[in-house]
């Protein structure tokens, strides 16, 4: 039982992460957006960058396995980002 604790307690700290680390992808996207910065790699995760292609801000996912590539896919196009 102390296990199973641990494990759920474990993975609300993921999730946490998780959230604040798309947080933080939208702010460095507004940022690029707003022409402060060119291009900007996720620290935490350097598979996802993001870069200001003239007017749009790209995200590029080439480095992510299948899966992930698909959620980012989907996750980046709902905000409106490019894709490459």
């Amino acid at each position: 039982m102390e296990k199973v604790r641990a494990l759920a307690n474990l993975l609300r700290k993921f999730k946490k992460f998780q959230k604040t680390l798309s947080e933080e992808i939208v702010k460095i996207a507004e940022e690029l957006a707003n022409n402060k910065v060119e291009e900007y790699f996720i620290q935490q995760n350097e598979k996802v960058i993001l870069k200001k292609v003239g007017e749009r801000v790209c995200v590029n996912v080439s480095n992510l396995s299948k899966t992930d590539r698909v959620k980012a896919i989907h996750q980046y196009s709902k905000r409106g980002y490019t894709i490459e």
